[in-house]
């Protein structure tokens, strides 16, 4: 499966999704109206046309209903368990 058709498959699930850098998190558009709206067709072909061997992202919050909780290492998941236990 091509990155594009990946694309296009997570935009048909209801996700918000731009070109990302390669091994890295860079948005490589603007990202921030994704925030508001999901891209059209249009604008994920011409996106990786350009870019054709991008990273997908997925914009999170509302727009993807979706939400992360992004832990970094020992620490990050220990202050996790402790906010964890007053929810």
């Amino acid at each position: 499966m091509s990155r594009l058709s990946a694309a296009q498959q997570y935009l048909k699930d209801g996700y918000s999704v731009i070109p990302v850098k390669q091994g890295d998190k860079t948005p490589l558009v603007q990202w921030e109206q994704f925030q508001e709206r999901q891209p059209t067709l249009e604008e994920l072909e011409s996106w990786f046309k350009q870019w054709p061997n991008a990273n997908i992202g997925v914009v999170t919050g509302l727009v993807s209903n979706l939400t992360v909780i992004d832990l970094d290492g020992e620490k990050g998941k220990q202050s996790w368990a402790e906010k964890a236990k007053d929810l």
